[in-house]
């Protein structure tokens, strides 16, 4: 009889245990998206890096973009240097160009030192590559959400999620994207739900080849950049 008592008594603390204990709840894409969403919005400044995998992005006849280095500052500003290919009858060349924007002005410089040339951003070649308006885009238009297995970015624990956004939304990344959903994977940090990198996979513009990949990483969040108008 005690036996049974002490099992039953027993029995009943484990279950107020349970009780008490509370689950966490289970984020949903939804829900991570969201809180990338918040926390990109509260940032002040970050890095960014682009890169492709099978091609390259035109920015005008003859000139094609290889990836970009460069960092962000709020509100509106943003520098950066392009790694671009020239080809022409001479053949091809390998230049950088270093581009500063403020506002609806961008300056580009980096052919010839010293030299800087100031244009609207709507006619500059590179007037359109805006990595901070593409990554809000992005969080905001992005459907057929599914949560992939966790990984990690650049050393951080991460949630990974695919979607599909209309590449209407990506001009600040390709400037004249052809129409389409496009496949788009996101990293976001388990820690602090910043996004960590995104990745474009498939045809954006014209030439395109399906299999391309554009990937943006982003770090260095918060971290003190000036970028002011070049001398």
């Amino acid at each position: 009889m005690r036996r049974l008592l002490l099992l039953a008594l027993l029995a009943a603390l484990l279950a107020c245990r349970g009780a008490g204990a509370p689950t966490p709840a289970t984020l949903t894409p939804e829900d991570i998206l969201k809180r990338a969403g918040q926390a990109m919005g509260r940032l002040e400044s970050f890095h960014f890096q682009m890169r492709h995998e099978g091609g390259t992005t035109p920015l005008m006849p003859g000139l094609d973009l290889i990836a970009v280095d460069g960092d962000v500052v709020h509100p509106g500003r943003m520098k950066a240097t392009l790694g671009v290919k020239a080809s022409g009858y001479a053949g091809e060349m390998f230049l950088s160009i270093d581009i500063v924007t403020i506002g609806d002005t961008t300056w580009m410089g980096g052919l010839f030192p010293g030299r800087w040339t100031a244009q609207p951003a709507s006619v500059s070649p590179a007037g359109f590559f805006d990595p901070d308006a593409g990554m809000k885009a992005i969080l905001e238009a992005l459907t057929e959400l599914a949560l992939l297995p966790e990984t990690k970015a650049d050393g951080a624990s991460a949630y990974r999620l695919s979607g599909k956004v209309d590449a209407e939304a990506l001009r600040p990344v390709v400037g004249h994207p052809v129409p389409g959903a496009v496949p788009v994977e996101v990293w976001i940090s388990q820690a602090d739900y910043r996004v960590l990198r995104l990745r474009l996979q498939g045809r954006l513009v014209e030439g395109d080849s399906e299999d391309i990949s554009r990937i943006i990483d982003l770090s260095r969040f918060d971290e003190p950049v000036a970028i002011e108008p070049p001398q």
